[in-house]
């Protein structure tokens, strides 16, 4: 809800594994300055309502300490603790701030999707054509060591 501050899930060591490959796969890309990742970014989604993504992807680097453009996609990664209802208003607010690329990682069922149209679509892999990039589900997922 809006003015409403909301515990945020607790990261497990999966998330952090997920969230660290994303970072590595895509630390190329920031070298050659065509994107720029920011974990843990704080973003004005509406007027006073704010959103923190797992990661997210810029196609310019954000300036200031918030930035109020959208972002090209952003990660998230669920915890064992995150409830539906709650990550669909997550998923719809990024969406409404013009987000392209909404995508969720489940690494208790080692399953990834993204969110279009307000649903979730399972897929085997995330992709930006534009440049060149493909993240298989058994690329992510090898991270994990139970």
């Amino acid at each position: 809800m809006d003015g409403e501050v909301i515990d945020r899930s607790v990261p497990t060591n999966h998330h952090s594994a997920i969230q660290f490959f994303f970072s590595g796969w895509l630390w190329p890309m920031q070298e050659q300055g065509r994107l720029f990742t920011r974990p843990e970014l704080r973003m004005p989604v509406a007027p006073g309502k704010y959103r923190v993504a797992d990661l997210a992807i810029f196609e310019q680097p954000p300036i200031g300490s918030l930035t109020n453009k959208p972002p090209l996609a952003v990660i998230e990664i669920l915890s064992p603790d995150d409830r539906a209802t709650k990550l669909h208003r997550k998923l719809s607010d990024y969406a409404a701030f013009g987000v392209r690329h909404i995508w969720i990682v489940d690494p208790m069922l080692r399953e990834i999707y993204i969110y279009a149209d307000r649903s979730l679509r399972q897929v085997d892999s995330f992709e930006l054509p534009a440049f060149g990039l493909r993240f298989s589900c058994p690329e992510m997922m090898s991270q994990i060591i139970d």
